[in-house]
Order: C-alpha cells, then sequence, then structure tokens
C-alpha cells in the first residue's frame, strides 16, 4: 500500500513555518528580556558599539565598558545569555537541516526558503561571535556582527524587511511546491 505524499508535504511545510517562527519567538523573548537589564534603548552589543566608537567608527581605547558587558551576559539571574546562545545554534541547525533537504533530498523548490534562512541564521551566528569578541575585550566587530544584533532582537526597519524576505521566500517555496505537484 502505497502512502500518498500529499500529506508529506503538509508535515514539511507546516515544519518549515515552524521554523520561520522560531527566530521571532527568541526576538521577542529577547526583548522581554531587555528592559529586565535596564536596556530599554538598545542591546547591550549595540548599545556597547554605540558607545565605544568615535563619530568616524574608530574603536575607542575603552575596557571599563566590555567588563560591564561581560557581567550582562554571564549574570546567572538573567536569560539573555543563555538565550542569545540557543538562539544561534537553533537557526544554525534549521539551516543545516533545510540544507540537507534541499541539496542531499533534492528538494529544489526548497531553494529560496533555505538561502533565505541560511543568510538570516548567518547573521544571527555572526551577532554572537561579536557578543563573545567584545566579551572576551578583542574590542573587535564588523557591521554584519552590529546587524545581525539588530535582526536576533528584532528592532529596526531592517530587521522587519529581513524577517518579511524570509517570509516571502517561504511563500515562494510553497508555490513551487504546488506548480511541481
Amino acid at each position: 500500500m502505497q502512502i500518498s505524499t500529499q500529506p508529506r508535504k503538509r508535515l514539511l511545510f507546516a515544519a518549515l513555518f515552524l521554523a520561520l517562527l522560531i527566530p521571532l519567538f527568541f526576538a521577542f523573548a529577547l526583548r522581554a528580556q531587555l528592559p529586565l537589564l535596564g536596556f530599554e534603548g538598545g542591546s547591550p552589543l549595540i548599545d556597547w558599539v554605540h558607545q565605544n566608537t568615535t563619530g568616524s567608527g574608530f574603536l575607542r581605547k575603552v575596557t571599563g565598558d566590555a567588563t560591564f558587558y561581560s557581567l550582562v551576559l554571564l549574570a546567572k539571574d538573567s536569560r539573555l545569555g543563555a538565550l542569545l546562545f540557543f538562539q544561534s545554534i537553533a537557526c544554525a541547525s534549521i539551516a543545516l537541516v533545510l540544507l540537507w533537504l534541499t541539496l542531499y533530498c533534492k528538494r529544489s523548490y526548497l531553494a529560496p526558503f533555505t538561502v533565505a534562512y541560511t543568510i538570516l541564521s548567518a547573521l544571527i551566528f555572526l551577532a554572537t561571535m561579536g557578543d563573545y569578541a567584545i566579551n572576551s575585550q578583542a574590542e573587535e566587530y564588523c557591521v554584519l556582527m552590529l546587524w545581525g544584533s539588530y535582526l536576533r532582537e528584532g528592532r529596526g526597519l531592517g530587521s522587519v524587511l529581513v524577517y518579511l524576505a524570509v517570509a516571502g521566500c517561504y511563500f515562494i517555496s510553497l508555490a513551487r511546491n504546488r506548480k511541481a505537484a
């Protein structure tokens, strides 16, 4: 007896929709934690970069704020450090599963969603790398780390546009699946 592929495709796209909601869930959870730590205006990484750069973008020589940032990330009473780490791991693992489905299982209709989700995951991972770099007082960051920080916390128009682009690529993949069926 042959099982229909239609329920499997529905289950696959339900899982993909859930994958789309995971970064948003973490973004809202992070935004809920930031006011508890006194970061109403921005995130620790964004505030640290803005406070420690000159108007031309060069990093100032300071060490005190980096230790304060370490305390924020490693504080036992806040869940911020764990949320940042788990968001990065969850998005990266979902991106790897999507890459496996697209390349190895030859689900070519998933290509738009896979590319968009991999870019989103890479930006979130770069933001986490920026956290660890500043936390270890390496005082190095790049624009992609900063944009990833805006993205993972759902701040600003750029993060909304990236989430909309990923959602749009999800619906393009869904339309390509129906066209192929």
